[in-house]
């Protein structure tokens, strides 16, 4: 790859940005790319980038290096991995999740940025999902029909439930306008929506109780970073207080939740290769559509099912990507 002269760049969130210039590159280019996690990426996922990184004819240790940084989940470490990640020098950012998205797009205006996250357009990361215009692109999970699903998908397990406590994070800029989606589709469906706002972990084991003293019949926890980093916890929380689960990934399911539905993450991933080549042979990623999940999946813990008293019904079972027994 062709170097341009790197700008100067002052500390992340202080406002000044480093930039570098997009080089095209010759039919199969040597990449280097960044790749940015706001914790240590499920090894499913990394592995599926690298095949779909493969079947565009890169392969490590021959014509791709892949630097990891992970935040472990403290956002006071964004500042630090983005500046090594910058230092690198990267033809491509690649990251998951609103916040490390939108703290990539804040420090540079020149990387290519491939991005899965909630809401870029809302956000004001991207112009349009047609024609993103500024250097970030990729995947955006617009969750409204995810949630609805996952609604559905709780009533035909509790045929009498009526009341679904939400965990959400209030300081998730996407999660404000899911839970207004949450209620619009509850309401048509004869449930009642209890909104339970967890910024910190400690909070948790008091969310899980307002959700008895609320008398919700289960609970739905909303995808976040922090969530995701607690998934034990919540596990067993819904255990303790015998409380149904849906959740947004199938690691909680195997962390002790009783249902995961949402976006494979994997063929995110996967898909994320194509991008990344079409940015290394000279497309400008502005005018590379963000495009929207085409594979979902329905992990069921039979386990918590038994533990719950509950009778998985066949039509969930059917639809199962995964029965964990």
């Amino acid at each position: 790859m062709i170097w341009l002269q790197r700008r100067e760049f002052i500390t992340l969130l202080g406002g000044a940005v480093a930039t570098w210039p997009l080089a095209a590159g010759a039919q199969q280019p040597s990449a280097r790319i960044g790749f940015f996690t706001p914790q240590s990426p499920n090894p499913p996922w990394i592995e599926a980038f690298r095949a779909g990184m493969r079947e565009h004819g890169y392969l490590e240790g021959h014509n791709l290096t892949i630097a990891l940084r992970s935040a472990d989940g403290k956002k006071e470490h964004y500042a630090q991995l983005i500046g090594e990640l910058f230092a690198f020098r990267p033809d491509v950012l690649m990251t998951w999740s609103t916040p490390t998205s939108t703290a990539l797009k804040q420090a540079t205006s020149l990387i290519p940025i491939v991005s899965i996250s909630g809401d870029p357009v809302g956000l004001g990361l991207a112009a349009s999902l047609a024609r993103p215009q500024g250097n970030l692109t990729g995947f955006a999970i617009l969750s409204i029909d995810i949630e609805a699903k996952q609604l559905q998908i709780l009533k035909d397990l509790v045929p009498d439930l009526s009341r679904v406590a939400v965990l959400t994070n209030p300081t998730n800029a996407v999660n404000a306008p899911i839970v207004g989606s949450l209620q619009r589709a509850g309401s048509s469906t004869g449930i009642t929506i209890q909104v339970l706002p967890v910024a910190d972990d400690r909070e948790l084991a008091q969310a899980f109780d307002s959700a008895i003293t609320g008398r919700s019949g289960a609970v739905l926890v909303l995808r976040d970073d922090l969530f995701d980093l607690d998934r034990g916890q919540i596990g067993a929380l819904a255990a303790q207080r015998r409380l149904p689960t849906m959740t947004g990934w199938s690691e909680y399911a195997h962390a002790g939740c009783l249902l995961a539905y949402g976006v494979s993450f994997s063929d995110l991933f996967r898909r994320a290769g194509w991008y990344v080549d079409k940015i290394l042979k000279g497309s400008a990623p502005g005018d590379l559509p963000i495009a929207q999940p085409e594979k979902f999946e329905l992990v069921v813990n039979l386990k918590v099912a038994r533990d719950l008293g509950l009778t998985v019904p066949a039509p969930v079972l059917v639809q199962a990507d995964e029965v964990i027994e």
